[in-house]
């Protein structure tokens, strides 16, 4: 390996650090700083969710704009990216649910940054934020409240669900 790309992957960072790696003449404008990644993957992290769901392209769930920007558009890339998280969430969130019920902290982690990094490729703040708060607080051996944490972060999941499906109507 001899680059890294931090997620969500930007389909442009992706094809200038290919490019780099078949061309030397691209390696230097291929490596930014820390600083430029995370400002080219859509900014830093929020530690809350997004407040209101007004401008630039916000719903309750997700950032449309930034989504349609991540997939450059393309409504089939758009919609086979849909279709393998709708098919993949009841693993996502089962392996949540059964890290809770064993009570196995690091499982809970593991399966908290899956979903947590499923729902970043589609800007979802909100319910990303919650598995971030899960996956933080099971490393942290904070299982109080991962329950209720998993309350949320379901019914965060499933309206980030529903708005994708809404956006997806809304392109055909």
């Amino acid at each position: 390996m001899d680059e890294y790309i931090s997620k969500p992957i930007s389909q442009e960072r992706l094809r200038e650090v290919v490019r780099s790696l078949a061309d030397p003449r691209y390696a230097a404008s291929a490596a930014p700083n820390e600083k430029e990644s995370t400002a080219a993957a859509g900014g830093a992290s929020p530690v809350d969710p997004p407040e209101g769901a007004a401008g630039g392209g916000m719903s309750d769930t997700f950032n449309r704009d930034e989504l349609m920007e991540r997939v450059e558009s393309d409504t089939d890339l758009l919609s086979t990216l849909v279709g393998v998280f709708k098919a993949d969430r009841p693993n996502l969130m089962g392996a949540i649910e059964e890290a809770i019920a064993a009570g196995d902290s690091e499982a809970l982690a593991s399966a908290a940054h899956t979903i947590k990094g499923a729902l970043s490729v589609f800007s979802a703040e909100p319910a990303r934020v919650l598995a971030e708060r899960l996956e933080n607080s099971s490393r942290a051996g904070q299982a109080d409240g991962a329950e209720a944490l998993y309350a949320q972060l379901g019914e965060a999941v499933l309206a980030t669900e529903h708005g994708l499906d809404a956006l997806l109507a809304e392109l055909a």
